[in-house]
């Protein structure tokens, strides 16, 4: 259900710079066609020490302030987040091998608690990230989870300094 074959191909659209506080982020946008002939958008955001944070909607929804809660009815999601994982694995392989990644499990619209996509995106990165590779933290109060890459960091203190300065800066920025 989640495998890269199944993945729908994207294209790189283009990239800008923005300035929020302290902190300069860059947008990558991606899109790519479902079966149903509807695009998406993907708006990857690189963050200072090379943290990517993956985010999708339909193109359809881009002027709607819920555009990340709303779902679509396809019954598409598996080829959906595969190509989200696809995006990934190609920013890791082609833009930095020492990528980190985070994303928040959107609430659909009237969900509370603990997210629907929280709870199928966290299994999926605990069966794809190896932890060989990757440190993941759950941050469940929050929907939010991150992959700190291991190349990035040479031993566990490097680890929790840098795991302590990638949540200032989230709390810095969403006041999380």
């Amino acid at each position: 259900m989640f495998d890269k074959n199944s993945a729908y191909a994207f294209t790189y659209l283009t990239n800008h710079k923005e300035k929020r506080g302290e902190y300069e982020i860059v947008n990558h946008i991606l899109t790519f066609t479902c079966r149903y002939n509807h695009q998406y958008i993907v708006n990857v955001e690189e963050y200072t020490h090379a943290v990517f944070v993956v985010k999708f909607h339909l193109k359809s929804h881009s002027l709607s302030k819920n555009k990340y809660n709303l779902t679509t009815g396809f019954n598409d999601m598996g080829r959906v987040v595969a190509t989200c994982l696809t995006i990934m694995v190609w920013f890791l392989r082609d833009k930095n091998p020492k990528a980190s990644f985070g994303f928040i499990g959107a609430h659909s619209i009237n969900e509370v608690g603990t997210s629907k996509r929280f709870k199928i995106y966290t299994l999926l990165m605990a069966n794809i990230f190896t932890p060989m590779k990757f440190v993941h933290y759950e941050f469940q109060k929050e929907n939010a989870y991150l992959l700190l890459n291991r190349e990035q960091f040479n031993n566990s203190t490097e680890l929790e300094n840098g795991l302590s300065k990638i949540t200032q800066m989230f709390h810095d920025l969403y006041e999380i």
